[in-house]
């Protein structure tokens, strides 16, 4: 069916409000054109029975962390402290975990220490439970985070032992410490006892558990329970994981075929158990306990040089960096690879576009507490001698483009050392959801007669674990009498001893070096190697269908130029679709709504169903305010893409604004239950309900004004830019840096 037929009225009660693809609440008289609005909407039948809600559950005994004990438990912190009776049966797993994160994660950590013991002082040590849910359960589950940590009290060693993961009886999606511990001990077996052993299999098991687990401590946020005026959801890969295509929920864009893998499949892959460890399997392995991530900075500062190294093999290739388009007097060119192909470049000024995307990463790039990292995008420009013309991104440039999450206070300064107690929310966010792209544009000038040696450019994406000022914090604390104190006590328990002010490792994750000639002969190269120019057109007109409305015209040029030099290779299938699903997207936003259907005809005939083609048809016919008919697709969405929780937003907004609110409402709760605080769920239930006249709706309505900030984001975001050019610059998806002469 067209997408463009005549446009229904909207009989929603209540529901006008609800805003996707580009449908946002308008006041009256502004309505679309053609689109016949009833002077006095008509109420929708109410069911029988209201769905029940889905409320977000508060913390219990150890508030504001959601960890809880059995009932009964006789479970304390000296339990969780102990490794070594694990390790005689586990040897590998135990010298595994002893150089994670993991086993670093308490108040060993100076980065960790300063930033909770600043927090206990600005929000009193109960309320710092929040931390100790997911960094010392041992202390917390003894009551000790009430109270002042002594350096030498063990539990303030023992990191997520052992007994923590393994001893977890059941897990939430809530986070913040979302799982509950049996309460008892993980039963010894006896030798040759094999009721015993398989009893210690079944405690120790994380069968049914899974990913679910990672989740209870991989999804952080702060609200009313932490002492905090509004929500703010700091830390959340389960939700980009479950929302990407290594979880085959992908509905954002046809991508390449990938295998399907979670946390444990990436974080704890299978490695060889050199020390015979009990639980090793047929082939000699078992599950890495190092939860190998972008902890190079910890590695450090225990002086662990392999672990460094095993970081940093890690880290390199998981993202891809290039130059695609150049921009000078001769209008804009694309650095593509045909035989014989050269640049008109004129003129003293040029801009380059440097596209960068996510390959190989599960959730967003860098992950964790965005916040704190430090990874950046660094350009060099030289001559065809080798000298430095100009760079952006070295250490003393305050403008660097950095892929960072830029948390502010109420008054709308940055806040760039972990201080959490004062976060009111996050003004913008340039790191990269998986598989996907950006566009950081770059201007740079030649000196008089430069030309005639021609240039280079060298872009490289960069990385530390931990951004300059957070590391002269975790220096600081390292070398105060406390972290001395902690130090020493580190020692006398043998454990590492972490000092922060060591030089953090820098891991250059990609490179990419151009060289173009005088006459306008160019080479590029990179590491990893750069796939066909069809594929770099297409990533560079990804990145750019983030940007503004001004941008999306040259998104639609890249993709254009993206199909045709596929086209020019003869290949089609999956890679056409790709590209044609993009241009239907585009178009949609562009509200060019017969273009949007021709492109997704041609992708359904190169590909056939894909849960992003009929996302991409919901947002037309949701654009066309044909919420009815959005309906079909949307279905077939939610049956693809289960776990995907934007997939139930629109599943449910659309139903709501098709008048079936009692629909609405349980659609709305069964995202929930997978992300129990997403805000647009919550205002799609309250909303539902309240037009069901249900006695529920005043408790969702008060769940969804707790964790909504629509005002509070857009003044912060407002403040911020006041204060700093940085913040302001990048508030916007596509923005452009200069290049500057070294300083002589």
């Amino acid at each position: 069916m067209p997408l463009v037929a005549p446009r229904r009225p909207l009989l929603a009660a209540g529901l006008s409000l609800v805003a996707l693809a580009g449908v946002a609440q308008l006041p009256p008289g502004r309505e679309p054109p053609g689109v016949e609005v009833p002077a006095s909407p008509l109420p929708a039948p109410k069911p029988p029975h209201a769905p029940k809600p889905r409320l977000p559950r508060e913390p219990g005994r150890f508030a504001p962390a959601f960890t809880e004990l059995a009932v009964d438990a006789t479970l304390d912190g000296m339990q969780l402290t102990d490794v070594d009776t694990c390790e005689g049966c586990h040897a590998d797993a135990a010298a595994q975990w002893q150089q994670s994160a993991h086993a670093l994660s308490s108040f060993n950590n100076p980065i960790y220490r300063a930033s909770v013991e600043r927090f206990r002082e600005q929000m009193g040590a109960k309320a710092s439970g929040l931390c100790a849910g997911c960094h010392d359960v041992a202390l917390l589950i003894d009551g000790a985070m009430d109270v002042a940590v002594a350096a030498d009290d063990a539990r303030a060693h023992a990191g997520i032992s052992c007994r923590v993961c393994h001893g977890a009886q059941s897990a939430s999606a809530d986070g913040n410490g979302s799982y509950a511990l049996r309460g008892e001990g993980i039963a010894i077996p006896r030798k040759g006892d094999a009721t015993s052993l398989r009893r210690h299999r079944e405690q120790a098991s994380l069968d049914g558990l899974g990913a679910t687990l990672c989740t209870s401590c991989h999804r952080g946020f702060v609200g009313h329970a932490s002492g905090h005026g509004q929500h703010l959801m700091g830390m959340d890969e389960p939700s980009a994981w479950a929302a990407s295509a290594h979880a085959g929920q992908d509905i954002q864009r046809v991508d390449e075929a990938l295998p399907q893998r979670d946390c444990i499949d990436c974080h704890m892959r299978r490695e060889p158990a050199r020390l015979g460890d009990r639980a090793r399997g047929d082939d000699g392995r078992i599950a890495s306990h190092r939860f190998l991530g972008g902890h190079t900075y910890l590695a450090a500062m225990a002086g662990d040089a392999a672990s460094v190294a095993r970081g940093q093999a890690a880290l390199r290739g998981v993202a891809r960096i290039d130059i695609v388009v150049v921009r000078g007097e001769g209008g804009e060119q694309r650095f593509e690879r045909a035989p014989g192909r050269r640049l008109n470049l004129s003129g003293r000024e040029f801009e380059v576009d440097v596209v960068v995307r996510n390959l190989g990463v599960g959730h967003r790039f860098p992950g964790g507490v965005r916040d704190a990292q430090q990874t950046w995008v660094e350009l060099e420009v030289r001559d065809g001698d080798g000298q430095l013309l100009a760079s952006s991104g070295r250490d003393a440039d305050p403008q660097r483009h950095l892929l960072r999450a830029r948390a502010v206070g109420h008054d709308g300064r940055q806040r760039l050392q972990r201080e959490v107690a004062e976060f009111a929310g996050v003004v913008a966010d340039s790191t990269l959801a998986p598989r996907d792209a950006a566009v950081v544009r770059y201007a740079f000038s030649l000196p008089a007669g430069g030309r005639s040696r021609g240039f280079r450019l060298r872009a490289r994406l960069r990385h530390r674990s931990r951004s300059r000022a957070l590391a002269a914090l975790a220096c600081e604390a390292s070398r105060d009498a406390r972290g001395r104190a902690f130090s020493a006590a580190a020692a006398a328990l043998d454990l590492p001893v972490l000092d922060g002010c060591v030089e953090q490792p820098t891991t250059d994750i990609a490179v990419v070096d151009l060289r173009v000639a005088a006459d306008g002969d160019f080479e590029i190269r990179a590491e990893p190697e750069l796939p066909p120019d069809w594929q770099r057109l297409y990533d560079h007109g990804l990145g750019l269908a983030h940007g503004l409305s001004d941008e999306l015209p040259a998104a639609r040029s890249s993709l254009l130029a993206a199909r045709h030099a596929l086209a020019a290779i003869e290949h089609g299938g999956r890679e056409a679709a790709m590209i044609e699903a993009a241009l239907a997207d585009l178009a949609t936003r562009l509200g060019r709504l017969r273009e949007a259907e021709e492109w997704l005809q041609r992708a359904r005939r190169h590909l056939g169903s894909h849960p992003a083609l009929d996302r991409i048809e919901a947002d037309a016919l949701i654009k066309a305010w044909r919420f009815e008919e959005a309906l079909a697709p949307l279905s077939r969405l939610i049956t693809a893409a289960p776990r995907n929780t934007a997939a139930y937003g629109r599943w449910a907004q659309a139903l709501g604004s098709a008048g079936r609110e009692g629909e609405a409402a349980t659609a709305a709760a069964a995202g929930l239950s997978l992300s129990p605080r997403h805000v647009d769920l919550l205002r799609v239930q309250a909303v539902s309900l309240s037009a069901l006249q249900d006695s529920s709706a005043e408790s969702a309505l008060e769940a969804y004004e707790l964790h909504q900030d629509e005002g509070l984001r857009g003044s912060l975001r407002f403040a911020c830019a006041a204060r700093s050019e940085a913040c302001e610059r990048h508030a916007r998806p596509v923005h452009s840096h200069r290049a500057l002469p070294p300083q002589r």
